[in-house]
């Protein structure tokens, strides 16, 4: 049997994300990854344009410039730039022309490095008339992350108009929307929650409906209810009118969030009508899989004369891991009441066994020493514990449960995971060898502001 552990640092400027905020029209950092045929990303970056290095070579001779808002456009432009610039970047920090560039190039630095773990992933791509596929692949390699897709011969049975995509160091997720826009492509998590599932379907959340990127989160308005009912007879008639908005999160894959909740802050149909419930307070986003989260929340009934929403604007509060230590067990399958602790976070693996097709991992969360804010977060732990081959290809989980823990006595959790590749047998993984955790060293709360405008009504 082997255990051991690595701490990953996840984010490193969260504090700065709620300054960066002064619109919900731009893209801002958020903190934050990883059936179906697979994708594996690539490392390698887009290649440099001399139109770009000559670019990025005249904002770093400007960061010694005179005057103070020359300097600071410099470098809110290099780091729009990306990796890109950081090789620049690195020179100019250890030979720039004078003491102020050399500070301005090792601040972009920092910036970069905030970024690569909060802000948005930065694509730029320049394809025309191109297969599908072709533009998926490099989406997704640039975003370095893996995809599927759902038949896993979706691009060989199905190959879709050619596209054309042209754009330079834009959010990730808003070019992967518009390209499903054009092409009639959906994203899913139902196919692998563990990565995106590219499917043939238009019309839909998370892809398709009113919705806006926020850094690396794509809100969109997915679903809108209204009811009306009469309980007859009795001394009076009793009548009730229901309105419920439904929407969805999409994160990129290298985001963890753990919790979240968000508040309406102004709701108002096209008549000018506010359609906030009386104490409305806060409501609870709701867990899909790593990347997918969604929520809802119960309005006032709109006038008759009302046919849109004109404006939802509400506060997200997400809870994202800030740091991660990564638990690995080797030889799972004959571990018995293993017992670990990495710092505060305490738990016994029982067992990993045999259930009909799949494979059951049964454990127990304890809550000392640890905060009750650290156990609220440590003891549903269904995100991130993964059991793998020895080719370290993980299994589907397919069903999970437990509860507990009020007592001070440990909450008991179980998963079944499943060795299933979605429509691709020969592709199965074998037999866990391995279980891993993501476990969730620290957290921070960020608020970000989101506004969808003209939500029809039915």
């Amino acid at each position: 049997m082997r255990f051991s552990t690595m701490t990953m640092t996840l984010l490193a400027g969260v504090a700065m994300i709620g300054a960066a905020m002064s619109g919900v029209a731009e893209p801002v950092p958020v903190p934050a990854p990883a059936g179906p045929a697979t994708t594996a990303p690539a490392a390698r970056a887009p290649a440099l344009s001399a139109a770009d290095a000559a670019a990025i070579a005249a904002l770093v001779g400007k960061l010694g410039d005179d005057d103070y808002q020359t300097r600071q456009s410099a470098m809110e432009e290099l780091v729009k730039f990306g990796e890109d610039a950081r090789p620049a970047l690195q020179r100019a920090a250890k030979a720039g022309a004078d003491e102020e560039a050399r500070s301005r190039a090792e601040s972009a630095l920092r910036l970069l490095d905030d970024a690569n773990q909060s802000g948005p992933t930065l694509v730029t791509v320049h394809l025309k008339d191109v297969p599908a596929k072709t533009i998926f692949d490099e989406l997704f390699r640039q975003a370095r992350a893996p995809y599927g897709t759902h038949p896993p011969q979706l691009f060989g049975q199905q190959p879709g108009p050619t596209l054309t995509v042209d754009v330079d160091r834009q959010p990730f997720l808003s070019v992967l929307k518009d390209v499903c826009a054009k092409g009639g492509y959906n994203v899913r998590h139902v196919y692998d929650s563990q990565k995106m599932t590219i499917i043939q379907e238009g019309a839909m959340a998370p892809m398709h409906g009113p919705g806006l990127v926020q850094g690396p989160i794509l809100v969109t308005a997915g679903t809108i209810q209204t009811s009306s009912y009469m309980q007859l007879g009795g001394p009076g008639a009793q009548s009730n009118k229901n309105c419920n908005l439904g929407f969805s999160l999409l994160l990129e894959p290298k985001v963890r969030l753990m919790a979240g909740s968000f508040r309406p802050e102004k709701v108002e149909d096209d008549q000018g009508k506010s359609m906030i419930m009386e104490g409305a307070g806060m409501h609870q986003i709701n867990r899909e899989s790593p990347f997918a989260w969604s929520g809802s929340v119960q309005l006032q009934y709109p006038g008759r004369a009302a046919t849109r929403i004109k404006t939802f604007r509400a506060n997200l509060q997400l809870i994202v891991q800030t740091q991660t230590e990564v638990v690995e067990i080797g030889d799972i399958l004959n571990v018995k009441n293993l017992e670990r602790q990495v710092g505060t976070k305490r738990f016994l693996i029982k067992s990993v066994r045999k259930d009909g097709e799949g494979y059951r991992i049964e454990m127990t969360m304890f809550p000392s020493p640890m905060s009750a804010e650290e156990w609220q977060q440590f003891s549903y732990p269904y995100g991130r514990i993964q059991l793998l081959d020895a080719e370290d290809r993980p299994l589907s989980p397919s069903s999970g449960g437990g509860g507990g823990g009020n007592n001070g006595e440990g909450a008991n959790f179980y998963k079944v995971f499943q060795r299933s590749n979605h429509g691709e047998p020969d592709k199965a993984p074998g037999e866990p060898a391995k279980f891993r955790w993501e476990l969730p060293l620290k957290t921070r709360e960020v608020v970000i502001p989101i506004e969808l405008n003209d939500i029809p009504l039915p």
